[in-house]
């Protein structure tokens, strides 16, 4: 059992091994647009650390039927209230425009908003094998 269990530790980790060579996942086989590296945001980013009191924790347990005993839930929850927090902090009042898009450092191409094809209902409802008040899709069971 024993020479078992070594056997097949060795056969995986050869796999992987072979595996790993082969597909070379550091290189992207195709081009992409969004950054491979961390992209340093132009806000600032102090945040002070937030404390959650045992008040907020009974209430958010009671309204969210989640168990909050265990400290890494707590701790968890607090990381997350801070990472919002940060939205604070961003400076709305100066001119900045509106992103289209997350990536920052790029641009992206509008089209104009057209209606193309409308009032096309009765070509979409022929696809449906049961209708209900001849405007839902029923699906089957």
């Amino acid at each position: 059992m024993f020479r078992r269990n070594i056997l097949n530790l060795f056969i995986q980790r050869s796999y992987c091994n072979i595996h790993n060579k082969i597909f070379n996942w550091k290189e992207l086989k195709y081009k992409t647009k969004v950054p491979q590296n961390v992209v340093k945001s132009i806000f600032e980013e102090k945040t002070e650390k937030i404390k959650v009191t045992e008040e907020e924790i009974i209430l958010l347990e009671k309204l969210s039927l989640v168990d909050l005993e265990r400290k890494e839930a707590v701790k968890v929850l607090e990381d997350s209230i801070e990472f919002a927090s940060k939205i604070h902090n961003i400076k709305t009042d100066q001119n900045i425009e509106p992103l289209y898009t997350v990536l920052e450092n790029y641009q992206l191409k509008l089209r104009e908003d057209k209606v193309t094809d409308g009032n096309i209902k009765q070509d979409v409802m022929k696809n449906a094998v049961k209708t209900e008040e001849e405007t839902y899709f029923v699906s089957p069971k």
